[in-house]
């Protein structure tokens, strides 16, 4: 007899139906597990972590570079992206450099 317990507690923790998640699997090309851990680290859901994933045009573990890094969440690393006209990289870029002439030019 098949078990459907593992896919009982994934779908309770999805709170979803099969269709769902088999779609969410299938968009982040994952398995439910890692899924989830990307859920929790990010504390959202599959369509906004799909929508920041887009919006970045990055994979999940990327983006969690980009905002460990910026010690920052999604919606603050877009405003900074859109009001500087850059992608994530160049601001980072832009911040060593930045942080390099304060220490070595001093403060002006």
């Amino acid at each position: 007899m098949w078990n459907t317990w593992p896919l009982l507690v994934y779908l309770s923790c999805f709170r979803t139906d099969p269709i769902t998640l088999l779609f969410y699997l299938i968009t982040f090309r994952t398995d439910p597990i890692t899924l989830l851990f990307y859920l929790i680290t990010f504390r959202t859901d599959p369509i906004t972590l799909l929508f920041y994933l887009i919006t970045f045009r990055t994979d999940p573990i990327t983006l969690l570079f980009y905002l460990i890094t910026f010690r920052t969440d999604p919606i603050t690393l877009l405003f900074y992206l859109i009001t500087f006209r850059t992608g994530p990289i160049t601001l980072l870029f832009y911040l060593i450099t930045f942080v390099l002439t304060r220490s070595l030019f001093g403060s002006t």
